[in-house]
């Protein structure tokens, strides 16, 4: 007599289960229905949380602080990092392949003077926006277990990227 109940065992090189993916996917697909809205709200909140952030996006001027929520290339950014999220989201069942494409993030925003505070802000405030976009079905311990994984996978680009430039100075 074989036993009928699922196991939610966690992935031995990522640490989730299958049912953090599953939720996660599930409440992206209302994430989804509406990336540039939502991506310009989160980067709204994330540079009016963090003004002194505002030289991280070349983009944008001080002047632009007033009108950020009509500033259609902080749009276009904020659908662009949503979408790349989704396409990470996608590979949760690939590990190697995830945990390879969370270095290269971290190794192309290293370029660009981000550090790790600055994907640790961005966490929360993915978290914030997703409560509200989600509601009563936001999972919260799927999207910290998911959201924790890819950060620290995009920090360690980060480091090694650094250690790569110490290295070579």
């Amino acid at each position: 007599m074989g036993n009928c109940v699922a196991r939610d065992i966690p992935d031995p090189q990522t640490g989730l289960t299958p049912n953090h993916i599953n939720a996660v996917r599930q409440n992206w697909k209302l994430i989804e229905k509406r990336l540039p809205e939502y991506g310009l709200e989160l980067f709204v909140a994330f540079i009016t949380k963090h003004p002194e952030w505002l030289p991280l996006f070349p983009f944008l001027k001080p002047s632009d602080m007033a009108r950020l929520s009509q500033t259609p290339r902080l749009k276009a950014f904020g659908t662009i990092v949503l979408r790349k999220l989704g396409e990470l989201l996608s590979m949760l069942d690939s590990p190697p392949k995830l945990i390879g494409e969370l270095l290269r993030q971290g190794a192309n925003h290293r370029s660009r003077g981000l550090a790790p505070e600055n994907f640790q802000a961005l966490q929360h405030d993915l978290n914030e926006l997703f409560v509200k976009v989600c509601g009563p079905e936001f999972d919260i311990e799927a999207w910290d277990a998911v959201l924790t994984l890819i950060m620290t996978g995009i920090e360690e680009g980060l480091r090694q990227a650094k250690d790569k430039d110490a290295k070579y100075m």
